[in-house]
């Protein structure tokens, strides 16, 4: 059981995905990177399918703290699940691009782009 699945079961509650991306979103701005990918990767064992908000969360708390990588990381895995990014997915991505100095990291974002 998760980090989430006790309290979940000892209450007899059950979230959505709107309360997923409200959690997810609260951590990512407190930036707790680790709470961030386990709650992520929770939402599938409570059969709850992350949505076009829930990855974009992931993604913004990855480029807003400044690792660029994790954030393509997960834009790639979003585009493998065949999960399309839109206008604020691609913002949230190039805001840490824009500072990164790594010219791979630029490329890979174009690259998904396109």
């Amino acid at each position: 059981m998760g980090i989430w699945g006790f309290m979940l079961s000892d209450k007899m509650l059950e979230i959505n995905d709107i309360a997923w991306n409200l959690i997810i979103a609260g951590h990512g701005q407190n930036w707790i990177p680790k709470d961030v990918t386990i709650l992520f990767r929770e939402m599938w064992s409570v059969d709850v399918s992350p949505n076009l908000i829930s990855w974009t969360s992931v993604i913004a708390s990855y480029a807003q703290n400044a690792h660029g990588e994790g954030a393509l990381h997960i834009l790639n895995e979003m585009c493998a699940f065949n999960v399309k990014p839109n206008l604020i997915t691609n913002a949230s991505a190039s805001s840490e691009l824009r500072n990164n100095s790594r010219n791979n990291a630029r490329s890979s974002f174009v690259i998904e782009m396109v």
